[in-house]
């Protein structure tokens, strides 16, 4: 594993019975670790606290932090704050888990360590909206590129400017003349 990702490794032996807090900050080197497109930088800091058992850990995870990202309506680069809050168990056991779940981590009771980069990643990919928009302002106004909102106005179809089939409307004065 590449040196910048090694530092999101936990040692299981180092962390003792019971409460552990673990801060890790996340920026651009760790973004360029996965290569997504969508988030080329960003600025992250995660509060992982952890609950340490005999066969279990809990980790509380809570991730905030911006993200450099595309806007999908202008297409302009631009900073979207993210915000992650979530579990994730780590289960130790002498057999191979049979089942993946979402939330748990299986090691071998022979582990020594385990890194938590793909989980923080994933949970800041997650943590993103399927829409990805500037901002309003203020007012309600959108903070997207002025020049691109123009030209996509100019370029949307309009309800008002499309011809209407005539077909079409003596199919509607069948069903209103049926009623």
């Amino acid at each position: 594993m590449p040196a910048n990702i090694s530092q999101y490794t936990v040692k299981i032996n180092e962390i003792r019975q019971g409460s552990n807090h673990f801060v890790f900050r996340m920026a651009d080197d760790f973004f360029n670790h996965f290569q997504n497109p969508e988030f080329l930088s960003g600025d992250f800091e995660a509060d992982i606290y952890m609950d340490k058992k005999s066969d279990l850990i809990v980790c509380d995870c809570r991730i905030t932090g911006t993200v450099n990202t595309i806007c999908d309506r202008c297409l302009d680069r631009f900073e979207l704050p993210l915000k992650y809050e979530g579990f994730l168990y780590i289960k130790f056991g002498n057999e191979e888990a049979v089942e993946a779940d979402v939330d748990v981590i299986y090691l071998h009771n022979k582990e020594t360590e385990f890194n938590l980069a793909r989980f923080l990643y994933e949970s800041i990919c997650l943590s993103a909206p399927f829409k990805k928009v500037h901002s309003d302002d203020e007012n309600g106004v959108s903070t997207c590129n002025r020049d691109m909102l123009k030209k996509l106005e100019k370029y949307s179809p309009h309800e008002h400017n499309r011809e209407t089939d005539m077909r079409w409307n003596k199919l509607k004065n069948l069903i209103k003349n049926k009623n």
